[in-house]
């Protein structure tokens, strides 16, 4: 997931460094290092010139197969439902920068940690979570929640890779799978979410949710 705002962030090597391969980037940004990747792109760490701030940068490419209808469902409904969307508890999209057709670069806080990660130390370590960090994160995670149903919007892929971890708090990513919630209601797939996250009613196999 695009780990994502700039707490303990370091600058990486100068030999991990390269450029974009786009001018209009390669104006705004620097590249430093990259963080992840997926099937339609990568994610990269990126200091932002103006102002020094470290960033996360999702960069989305296609081909022409995925471009037959245009661009992809799930590009537009991330950025329609961020680029206005801001709360501690959600991700921020700070920028969208489109080189050519078929490339999409989505430009998100950076955090440098994730739940899963969290959750996997606490494992191999052999101890539980402190009480009031248990609460913290659940008052974080319903607060985004909330803040997400206000605006009539349903995540459907919730699990711990897609909640960063900052130092101020939890903040929910990957919006790809959302949808807005509107009358008259939609019959929507129930395979989304990792398998082991699906709340009882998808699991059951149920459509309108």
């Amino acid at each position: 997931p695009p780990a994502a705002s700039g707490a303990g962030a370091k600058a990486a090597p100068a030999a991990m460094r390269g450029g974009w391969g786009d001018a209009g980037l390669e104006g705004k940004y620097e590249r430093l290092e990259m963080i992840g990747s997926g099937v339609f792109g990568t994610v990269y760490q990126a200091r932002c010139k103006e102002t020094g701030q470290i960033l996360a940068i999702k960069r989305l490419q296609f081909d022409e197969d995925d471009m037959s209808d245009g661009v992809p469902a799930h590009v537009i409904r991330e950025v329609c439902i961020l680029r206005e969307f801001h709360h501690p508890n959600v991700v921020r999209l700070h920028d969208v920068h489109v080189s050519g057709v078929a490339e999409y670069n989505l430009v998100f806080e950076y955090v440098d940690n994730d739940l899963h990660r969290v959750l996997k130390s606490y494992r191999h370590a052999r101890e539980p979570m402190p009480m009031h960090q248990v609460v913290k994160y659940a008052s974080d995670l319903l607060n985004g929640c909330q803040a997400c149903h206000l605006r009539l919007i349903i995540h459907r892929d919730l699990k711990p890779q897609n909640i960063l971890v900052s130092r101020d708090g939890l903040k929910i990513c990957d919006f790809g799978l959302a949808r807005m919630f509107s009358p008259p209601l939609k019959a929507y797939t129930h395979d989304v979410v990792t398998l082991w996250y699906r709340s009882p009613e998808i699991l059951l196999g149920t459509t309108i949710y």
